[in-house]
């Protein structure tokens, strides 16, 4: 399916729950497609394994970096600071 997906370089994509299952997968998915990717998570010691996985996928296409970015979304403060990035 992943194959299937045009290319999304130049496109900005925030995924939630980037550091494993589904999210890690759609993630990786974007990176290979040239997308930037912004990791939305909790905690950044278990971002930090997804994030350089991403980064090896994002440097073979072409795509800028991924970026990590903490967030709770049951805090609407730690929201906020995280949508003003």
């Amino acid at each position: 399916y992943v194959e299937q997906l045009p290319s999304l370089a130049g496109k900005k994509v925030a995924i939630t729950g980037a550091t494993r299952g589904l999210g890690y997968a759609t993630a990786l998915a974007c990176a290979r497609k040239g997308a930037e990717v912004i990791l939305l998570s909790r905690r950044s010691e278990v971002a930090e394994r997804a994030l350089c996985a991403i980064q090896q996928e994002a440097s073979s296409s072409g795509a800028p970096p991924p970026i990590f970015v903490e967030c709770d979304l049951l805090d609407f403060a730690k929201t906020r600071k995280a949508a003003s990035i």
